[in-house]
Order: C-alpha cells, then sequence, then structure tokens
C-alpha cells in the first residue's frame, strides 16, 4: 500500500491562494484518492518530495508544523488500512471516513500532546513539588512572564510560536531574558499582552539582573524537572548560563537604632504603633515575613519562637528555635490580650512595608547609606528610612547577633539559613569594627 499528497489544478482562471491537499491511496486492488482538510498554496508545493519547497524563505515553525501535520494523517491512515480486513473493505467511501475519524481525533488531543503544553505542564509541575503557597505564587509570576512572551512572538515574528519544552534552545532563553529586560519599554505598545495575560501590579517597571536571575533558576528547575520526568533528554539551560547576583553591602539599623524606633512614642497612631512593635519583635527574632505573618501563640515554647520556614521547607525541616529577649518577651505581653490564633496583630505585608518606612521617619531615623540599585547596578544615596522594609528587620537581626558572636552557624541556625550558606553573606556586614576587634587580638 503506497500514500501520496497531490494537487489537483484548478480549473478556474484566477490562481488560488490556498488549495486542498488529497491524499492517493494505492495498493494491488484500489487506487482512490479524496480531499483532506489540509491546504497548501500551490506555489510552495513540492510534489516530488510531497513538502513545502526548501527554498521558499518560510517560518522554521510553519515548516515544521506541516510536515508534522502530513506525517501523522499518513500514520493515522496507515494504522487503519493495516487493521481494517479484509482488503476488500478498502473503498472511497472507507477512505472518506477514516479521514473524518481523523478530524475528530485531531480536535481532541491526546494526553501526551495535552502534556506538553507549557502551562498545564508547569502546573503539574508545581503539583509535583508541593510548594508552599508563597512559592506558589513566585511560580505564578514565572509561568505569566512566559506565557506573555510566548504572546508576544506570536504577535511580532513568529504567529504559531509555542514555548514547547521539547524544542525551547538558549537562542529561545535569550530572547525570553531580553523580553523580560525590555518588557518595561514594550508594554505601551503592546497592551494585548496584559489583557490576555494580566500581571498582578498594573504598573510594569524595570527588572534588575537579580529578578532577572531568579526567574530563570526557577525556569530551570522547571526544566531539571522536565528532564528528571524523560519528558525530554537535555535542558536548554545546559548551554544558557544564568549571571551571578549582585548584592551591595548589606543595610540595616544599629541597636541603638532599634532602641530609638522602639522608644519614640507614637500613643497618638495606635495603628501605627503597632506595626513598629512589631518589626522591632521581628528584628529581635530574624523570621521572614512569610512565617511572621502565620506565627501563632502556640508557637511560643518555654520562652522561645519555634517554627519551621517555610521558605526552605522542601530542603529542611529542621525546627527553628529562637529565645526571646527581654524586648520580645515585652512586645508579646503588650499584646497578649490581642484576639486571635496569631500572635501578633499583623496587617497586609505591603501596607506592613509602609508603615515601616512611616514609623522610620517619624523617629528620625533617616541617616543616608550607600544602596545599590538593583534596576541600574549603579550605587545611590539614599535616606534609609525610604529602604526600610520588612527583610531589614532580618538583615537587622543576622547583621546585629553576628556582631556579638562573629560565629555564622550559631546565628544561620535561628534565622533558618543553612550552614555555610551563599545567601548568609548577604545579611551580614564584615565592617571596620569587627575587622579592628580581631587584629587587637594580635596585641
Amino acid at each position: 500500500m503506497k500514500l501520496t499528497f497531490i494537487t489537483r489544478k484548478s480549473t478556474k482562471k484566477i490562481k488560488p491562494q490556498e488549495v486542498p491537499l488529497f491524499l492517493r491511496l494505492r495498493d494491488e486492488s484500489v487506487d482512490i484518492w479524496q480531499k483532506t482538510a489540509i491546504k497548501v498554496a500551490p506555489e510552495k508545493w513540492d510534489q516530488k518530495t510531497e513538502s513545502l519547497k526548501s527554498r521558499m524563505v518560510l517560518n522554521k515553525q510553519e515548516r515544521d508544523d506541516f510536515a508534522d501535520e502530513l506525517f501523522n494523517l499518513k500514520k493515522f491512515v496507515s494504522q487503519r488500512y493495516d487493521k481494517d480486513s479484509p482488503k476488500n473493505l478498502i473503498s472511497k467511501a472507507w477512505l472518506v471516513d477514516v479521514l473524518k475519524q481523523y478530524g475528530k481525533q485531531k480536535n481532541m488531543p491526546a494526553p501526551k500532546e495535552r502534556a506538553l503544553d507549557f502551562e498545564k505542564l508547569y502546573r503539574q509541575y508545581l503539583l509535583a513539588k508541593d510548594i508552599t503557597d508563597s512559592r506558589k505564587r513566585q511560580h505564578e509570576v514565572v509561568l505569566k512572564d512566559v506565557l506573555r512572551f510566548q504572546l508576544y512572538e506570536r504577535l511580532t515574528s513568529k504567529k504559531t510560536f509555542r514555548f514547547n519544552v521539547k524544542t525551547i534552545t538558549h537562542l529561545t532563553l535569550r530572547d525570553l531574558w531580553d523580553f523580560l529586560d525590555n518588557e518595561h519599554q514594550l508594554c505601551e505598545s503592546y497592551p494585548q499582552l496584559y489583557e490576555d495575560v494580566p500581571k498582578t501590579r498594573k504598573k510594569v517597571k524595570k527588572r534588575g539582573t537579580n529578578s532577572l536571575v531568579c526567574i530563570f533558576k526557577r525556569l530551570r528547575a522547571f526544566f531539571n524537572w522536565c528532564k528528571d520526568e524523560k519528558i525530554i533528554s537535555t535542558s536548554p539551560f545546559e548551554e544558557f548560563s544564568i549571571p551571578t547576583e549582585r548584592y551591595g553591602t548589606p543595610i540595616y539599623i544599629t541597636k541603638e537604632e532599634m532602641h530609638q524606633l522602639y522608644s519614640f512614642d507614637l500613643s497618638e497612631e495606635p495603628a501605627l504603633e503597632r506595626q513598629r512593635d512589631i518589626f522591632i519583635f521581628q528584628c529581635c527574632v530574624g523570621c521572614r515575613v512569610g512565617d511572621l505573618v502565620r506565627l501563632a501563640k502556640t508557637d511560643i515554647i518555654n520562652g522561645s519562637l519555634e517554627y519551621i520556614a517555610t521558605k526552605t521547607i522542601d530542603e529542611n525541616q529542621e525546627t527553628i528555635v529562637v529565645p526571646l529577649n527581654k524586648t520580645a518577651l515585652a512586645i508579646l505581653d503588650k499584646y497578649k490580650e490581642y484576639d486571635g490564633e496569631f500572635l501578633l496583630p499583623f496587617i497586609s505585608p505591603q501596607k506592613y512595608n509602609y508603615a515601616i518606612k512611616e514609623a522610620f521617619k517619624k523617629a528620625g531615623i533617616t541617616r543616608n547609606v550607600t544602596w545599590l540599585n538593583p534596576q541600574t547596578g549603579k550605587e545611590e544615596k539614599k535616606s534609609i528610612d525610604t529602604l526600610a522594609s520588612s527583610h531589614m528587620a532580618r538583615r537587622t537581626f543576622v547583621g546585629n547577633l553576628y556582631k556579638q558572636v562573629l560565629d555564622p552557624n550559631i546565628v544561620a541556625s535561628m534565622s533558618g539559613h543553612a550552614e555555610n550558606s551563599r545567601a548568609f553573606s548577604r545579611y551580614r556586614e564584615i565592617d571596620k569594627e569587627i575587622k579592628t576587634n580581631a587584629v587587637n587580638l594580635l596585641d
């Protein structure tokens, strides 16, 4: 049995833009053909090779998709031919019926093909990893970033582009990097991107290198999972190097500034006073804001805070134990009548950050610091109150404690960092005071 695709010359005087392909089936007893749903421009069709002409300038994705369509149809008809017996059943009516069945199957993607859809595959990956809600939100951002890139490619150059894990190369990753790096300039020209795939934030801001690095590290983890699951044999990240994150000197407040902030009278603004107190408590225990918002009264055991960090729970399930100092205990006692299961009257993380900045300003903690702008990669002089946030509390805990004990493992055991963690070094500063005390040991 032999299957071939052919075109039939049009009897119309006007040359058609596209004509349907006919499938011809021949064996020892029959020679039949039937029109298919596949269409092609006559000037693109090469009858000898039964494919699109090699010299035609065509989009690679378009050429590949067309070849796949011809192959899949031939395969489907061949399988039906081998299955149906006796051969005297093979007729034009039989071929018409088989082509109808193929059309129905085509409109219902096979399970394997559905699994290769990037969005569905990425969500399958998240389910398999069983990660925390905060991590899921971060990955949701990555997913939307890629889907907007996919749509951008379709709008600008490749109408049939798909972010297919089996065909993505390091060059595609480079295009994705460039898109995300320049998205803040592209958003006004392509509003459709945000109609179809809306961003969490309305305003598209310039991403810094560190933000891009985080996105690509999460995407690399996804491709590693695809490789582990035998979905792909190689990862495009094997030929794509993710740049190194850049961090400036850690910025945090001193113990004296903590006391200045904590002792400042905010009694006329009780809402701001509550958030100031929570910030000071966070400075005393060093937890991430994601853990701070879920701390319960039951997490205080024998004068210590005990919890498992949600960010690293996949890699480390060890309980973090932080003995509470006098300041932390005084704050808990101040709010002991607070109703509810949670430890303190926390508001939303964003409003919490606004409140911290306001409290800094009112308390007069406004000294200038040298700050590395993550978007431009250049240093700037900024007032510390404009940089204040919940994460500064974590740096304050690590930085001030490290100055006292000079043992990173002791501090890391209470901040939730792994021993010898590279991230830990970003939270502490080996400043002149530490260096001076060290060299004085030589006297």
